[in-house]
């Protein structure tokens, strides 16, 4: 039995026609068949039939579609290998053999088509997605379809179609074909106007025809649709083939049949692009980016509304999205019509990016559905993807939104299509990298997302499971800190520093567990999120301290604060003038601004509290901080004053980048540097964290690609047993978001230069970088310095005298960076290193022919998706 869905739908068994009764009938066989091999839920199916308003013997009328339908695929009862519609809760499931539809047929043929495309074999890929595209009889469920039925699959079904013509067309060009897919170029685009890749090939083939003009004019037919109906110019690869038409760049392809038998030739014309740098001036990556997608739609029509009341309502919606998604450090993509994106991580990646937007989903789903002193309009639906993007941005222009492009924006609108009002939904990944923080409703099927219900409350420290290794000297540290404070009474600040990952919160949670019986412990945060507040991190101690909780209200907070101040001056005028201030910095409803003016009350309220016993102040993440809190920290440590207040702070290296002089100078500061983890101590982890069920060559193995970071080990360690013969671990995205947000974090510069030394790999010298990136070699020597004080590299000693050479801390920050460059643009990276090389005194010959090889390859590959950027993408040796 044989079902044809690319046209009308037929049921053929035994080249006969079988007969498909009813509308009904047709239909659900149609929607079942979409999804054949899946089950399909009931609510899902009834939405299907009647996708306004489902009658009251909507449910019957499909039981009887469904008999019938048995009695049609199955007459005489079924076997373990035939067609059957089995009740498979919550609904139906529809098992047949994968050939015997002809939409499986047709994605097989492609699939294959495309592999065929990226090694190389125009002929045989061109054949093959020709013979897929040959099974389509007309539009897909051409009858269903005339009834009214317009499901967002069918939608995805014919965009599978056209990019399976778009693919074919490129293949017919690689040989040469130009003239010959002309006229069917002319027919898609006429059917087609607004797909600029079809019409940017009709251009290409026109112009090698001879048709200069008409190619051009192609593009201005597309340029007056897009600017006319949706506002928008074409997308730059199209504007850049008008003007390379123009300026007669192209070069005219002759037509070169290939016979089947012959040797497929080594050329990449129009198929791949030539290695080439970006613009001058433009920089452009491959990032691991969150997108939001916001559709809004008014409740009610709004054709007799004036214009005032609509343009009100639309300048609230993007108010809305500007604000929450800004608060939270994304930037706004751009908008058509009710559809508002939102970008998190293009500009400067962050390890939660994730998270950022879900939240910012759900602030702007939330505002929209409520807004304050007004009557809401509107329905929300918001959907959020995560993924790789190629991200193009013009240097040193913090004013204009990047460029972003991939199939996570695809995906994202997708998904858009299948959420209801009101609601926010992510996709797979998304949850998988924010869960921790987002509460999430289970989804009834995988390609409707996961709905975003709620942000998860702020919890205090989770005692980890994981041993304590390797830190028993910088716990020791902190120990005979807080003995010196006991025993002097006086203050002193210890700064831990160190990457993300590698344990300083863990150090801190050793200490208090230590000593929480001999001293008074208070914790902040400075916040990832942009609390309101610049001094949220203190303000969160004074609420430890002072036993409020975030449930409480601002009435018992206020009791709460006033009830510990009294208590610990027992001075009815100190109290309040103490209060005053501090009732500010929780932002209790006092008009006393926060400055610098209210340094001496708060440091009278920490020395109050610490009277009866030391007081131990950790503010953990201090390089979010404000310039205010650093101040406030440099204030409370450097007084003289007789009081045991321990203050611990954790930070990143980036603390030193904005306070270079930070604790410097002072007689009670210490700082103390988490150096990563030997080699000894992640085996020794990571043999506990899998009770020692692994061999000691399959840890070893991990070793180079944690760098010594316990974080890092965790999640390696959740992988040990499927890679235990493996010939390079896969990385976890978790850490491939940590070490992406690491390096985003540093000055544009410094990355730079550190995305060129990838390209080198090893032995990294500025001359060689120079040559790479076409810097100037003492910048870039600077910016070694910089990445060496970063621990993101090491200097090596050589025999050459006079010569500074470097070597990657780990192969994990080596490999992720040199992810980052584009294909076209790693070619020409790859062939100026070849260069250097070759003109070395006593080149190295294996390291030339790496450099010239990268370079071919890299020019060969077609870019469609770069697969090295998936964070399950296996890390090279």
């Amino acid at each position: 039995m044989r079902f044809q869905l690319l046209g009308p739908l037929e049921v053929v068994d035994e080249d006969r026609p079988l007969p498909v009764n009813g509308s009904k009938q047709r239909a659900a066989l149609g929607f079942l068949l979409l999804h054949v091999n899946s089950v399909v839920a009931t609510s899902t199916l009834l939405k299907a039939l009647w996708p306004v308003e489902m009658p009251t013997t909507g449910r019957k009328m499909l039981q009887n579609a469904v008999s019938g339908l048995r009695q049609l695929l199955s007459p005489s009862g079924y076997d373990s290998d035939s067609t059957v519609l089995l009740t498979h809760a919550p609904g139906y499931l529809l098992r047949a053999p994968s050939d015997s539809v002809d939409l499986n047929r047709f994605h097989d043929k492609v699939s294959d088509g495309r592999k065929k495309l990226a090694d190389g074999d125009w002929l045989q890929a061109a054949s093959t997605l020709r013979e897929g595209l040959a099974l389509w009889r007309g539009p897909v469920l051409a009858d269903l379809v005339e009834l009214g039925i317009d499901w967002p699959v069918l939608t995805t079904v014919r965009n599978a179609r056209l990019a399976a013509i778009e693919d074919y067309v490129e293949a017919e060009f690689a040989c040469g074909h130009y003239g010959e897919v002309m006229h069917e170029l002319e027919t898609w685009v006429e059917a087609e106007p607004l797909r600029e890749r079809l019409c940017g090939q009709l251009m290409r083939a026109l112009y090698q025809n001879g048709r200069q003009a008409d190619a051009l004019g192609v593009y201005r037919r597309l340029r007056t649709r897009m600017v006319d109906g949706l506002g928008l110019d074409p997308g730059r690869e199209l504007q850049e083939l008008e003007q390379a038409i123009l300026n007669q760049e192209l070069a005219i392809e002759p037509s070169r049949p290939v016979p089947a038998e012959s040797p497929r030739p080594v050329e990449v014309t129009a198929l791949s692009p030539k290695p080439r740098r970006e613009p001058s001036g433009q920089i452009a990556e491959l990032k691991w980016v969150s997108v939001v997608v916001v559709m809004t739609r008014f409740g009610h029509d709004v054709r007799d509304a004036g214009p005032e009341h609509v343009d009100a309502e639309l300048q609230h919606v993007a108010a809305t999205i500007r604000e929450e998604t800004e608060q939270l450090g994304g930037i706004i993509g751009g908008t058509i019509g009710p559809l508002w994106l939102a970008l998190f991580g293009p500009v400067r990646c962050r390890e939660d990016d994730a998270t950022r937007a879900v939240r910012a989903a759900l602030a702007i789903r939330d505002r929209l559905l409520h807004p304050t002193g007004r009557t809401s309009t509107l329905t929300t639906a918001v959907a959020v993807a995560t993924g790789d993007a190629l991200v193009r941005r013009h240097q040193g222009d913090a004013g204009e939104p990047p460029m972003v492009t991939g199939a996570v924006l695809d995906r994202c609108l997708r998904l858009l299509t299948r959420i209801p009002d009101n609601e926010v939904r992510v996709c797979a990944e998304t949850r998988s990298a924010s869960d921790t923080e987002i509460a999430y409703a289970n989804a009834e099927s995988h390609d409707e997302g996961s709905p975003a219900v709620t942000v998860l409350p702020r919890q205090s420290q989770v005692p980890s499971t994981a041993p304590f290794v390797g830190r028993d000297r910088e716990l020791g540290m902190l120990l005979g800190a807080l003995n010196q404070v006991d025993t002097r009474s006086r203050p002193h600040l210890v700064t831990v520093l160190g990457e993300p990952g590698i344990g300083k919160s863990r150090v801190i949670a050793e200490f208090h567990h230590a000593t929480s019986a001999r001293a008074r412990f208070v914790t902040g945060r400075c916040s990832r999120f942009g609390t309101p507040g610049t001094l949220a991190a203190l303000a969160d101690c004074v609420r430890s301290y002072s036993g409020i909780s975030e449930v409480d209200s601002a009435e018992r907070a206020n009791r709460k604060l006033t009830e510990t101040v009294t208590g610990l001056t027992g001075d009815e005028a100190r109290s309040e003038w103490l209060l005053s201030h501090l009732r500010g910095l929780l932002g209790l409803g006092t008009d006393t601004e926060i400055s610098r003016d209210s340094f001496p009350a708060w440091r009278q309220f920490l020395d109050a509290a610490s009277a009866e016993e030391p007081l131990v102040l950790v503010i953990e993440d201090l390089h979010l901080g404000d310039d205010l809190l650093l101040d406030f920290i440099d204030h409370l440590t450097g007084n003289a004053g007789l009081f045991p207040i321990l203050v611990v702070v954790t930070a990143r290296t980036e603390l030193l980048d904005r306070r270079p002089t930070w604790a410097g100078g002072k007689a009670g500061a210490t700082t103390i540097t988490l150096d990563p983890l030997s080699d000894e101590d992640i085996t020794r982890l990571l043999a506990i964290l899998h009770d020692g069920r692994s061999t000691g060559r399959a840890l070893r193995s991990f070793l180079s690609h944690i760098g010594g970071n316990p974080l890092f080990a965790g999640a390696f360690a959740r992988m040990l047993p499927e890679n235990a013969a493996g010939d390079g671990p896969p990385v976890p995205q978790l850490v491939h978001r940590t070490v992406a947000s690491r390096l985003d974090s540093l000055p544009v510069a410094a990355k730079t230069v550190l995305v060129d030394a990838a390209v080198i790999r090893s032995g990294i010298r500025a001359d060689g970088v120079s040559a790479v990136g076409g810097q100037a070699e003492d910048e870039v020597s600077g910016a070694l310095e910089h990445l060496e004080r970063h621990g993101l590299l090491a200097r090596v000693r050589t025999r050459e005298p006079g010569v500074t050479t470097y070597e990657f801390r780990h192969k994990l920050i080596r490999d992720i960076a040199y992810r980052t460059i584009p294909q076209a643009v790693r070619a020409d990276k790859h062939q100026r290193a070849a260069t250097w090389v070759e003109l070395q005194p006593g080149r190295d010959a294996l390291l030339l022919e790496y450099h010239r090889s990268k370079s071919l390859t890299a020019a060969l590959v077609p870019v469609q998706r770069d697969a090295e950027m998936i964070p399950s993408a296996r890390v090279g040796s």
